[in-house]
């Protein structure tokens, strides 16, 4: 009786090892056969990136740091692994929000999600791998043998085409799918840039949210880069699309006039910002040729600069409600409407009154 028991339990354990071997062989292959966002082991991860050696370290921010990997399968494909060190409750909040939203973006200038790890405590997300980031192009290191130490500038050419592929990234954030997805972070050094600098992608989405089209701004925590927030996303602790128009017409400025947001020409450090500079040779109604970046020196599509100008001043306008929204802006910087002539309207980050100046309309003047 008993030998009749512990067998029945012994065949019992065997088809119930039977049946989960073959449930987990037909979810591998199901899986197998779904394209997007997978799993990945800790130890993939940790071979791929050499031990997540500083040798393969792209870049470190506040939530940790993204390496180099290279994933050793029969693809050898190349990756770029955002490894979080922050283990609290909002870090891990943060983390399944950027994997959530971020696996069902898809489009051709939102830098892809290939793959996400929280084995043992480690939390990691996997995107495919671009060369460098904008800020590096716009702003590159002087590399030992090049000609005088002076590195290589970035043409008009190749800034116009990034600020076309960052719009229609943008673009497609808020309005490509059935809610609205807010990045909060625009800045170059979010914007990748592929080798042959002929395709930008957005990129790092760890402050990203998603609201309802038709949805008032949302109270939020206030958290990016200071210097490219919107100063009334700031005032009032919320954020909306408009803070993203905000941000991201800050970076137009920043490509055609070569400067950060903070960093102004010799004999203008009396002003607060480049906002403020730019609305103020708006206003002395100055040519896009004194405006733009003195490095391009004059090489240029001066419609093309103007109009990346002009796109830019209204998008950092104080009220967030007089923001061009981004399909409008894309209208604009595709050149299917023209941009309007901006008014002296007291942009965001100034702090002047705009009664100081004269009150008619101001044009970015072409010379």
């Amino acid at each position: 009786m008993v030998g009749s028991i512990v067998a029945a339990a012994v065949f019992a354990f065997l088809v119930s090892v039977f049946i989960c071997l073959c449930v987990r062989r037909k979810s591998a292959k199901k899986h197998s056969l779904v394209a997007g966002p997978r799993a990945y082991s800790y130890e993939e991860l940790y071979t791929a990136t050499n031990g997540f050696s500083d040798e393969r370290k792209l870049g470190q921010g506040s939530f940790g740091a993204v390496y180099r990997g290279v994933l050793a399968d029969q693809s050898q494909t190349c990756v770029a692994v955002k490894k979080i060190q922050r283990m609290s409750h909002a870090a891990w909040q943060e983390y399944v929000a950027e994997i959530k939203i971020v696996s069902r973006l898809k489009h051709r200038n939102i830098v892809e999600l290939l793959g996400w790890c929280d084995d043992r405590g480690h939390l990691l997300l996997v995107y495919e791998l671009m060369d460098r980031s904008l800020d590096h192009h716009l702003y590159p290191p002087r590399r030992i043998g090049e000609s005088d130490g002076v590195p290589v500038v970035l043409d008009w050419k190749k800034r116009y085409k990034i600020t076309i592929d960052m719009g229609n990234g943008l673009q497609y954030l808020h309005t490509g799918l059935n809610e609205c997805v807010l990045h909060r972070d625009i800045k170059p050094s979010n914007v990748m840039v592929d080798e042959t600098v002929s395709r930008a992608k957005l990129c790092d989405f760890g402050l990203v949210r998603q609201i309802s089209h038709d949805q008032t701004p949302g109270r939020m925590t206030v958290t990016g880069t200071r210097s490219y927030l919107d100063p009334d996303c700031i005032k009032t602790c919320t954020v909306s699309a408009a803070s993203d128009v905000y941000s991201f017409g800050l970076v137009l400025l920043e490509i055609a006039c070569g400067r950060q947001p903070t960093m102004l020409p010799h004999g203008h450090h009396d002003k607060n910002s480049l906002v403020e500079w730019v609305h103020e040779s708006v206003c002395q109604r100055k040519s896009v040729a004194e405006m733009a970046d003195e490095r391009l020196q004059g090489e240029f599509d001066k419609k093309q600069i103007e109009r990346v100008m002009r796109v830019g001043f209204l998008c950092v306008l104080a009220e967030p409600d007089k923001r061009p929204d981004m399909a409008t802006v894309m209208d604009y910087l595709k050149g299917k409407t023209d941009a309007p002539e901006p008014y002296l309207a007291n942009p965001a980050a100034t702090t002047r009154s705009a009664s100081n100046y004269e009150s008619s309309p101001s044009s970015l003047l072409i010379g």
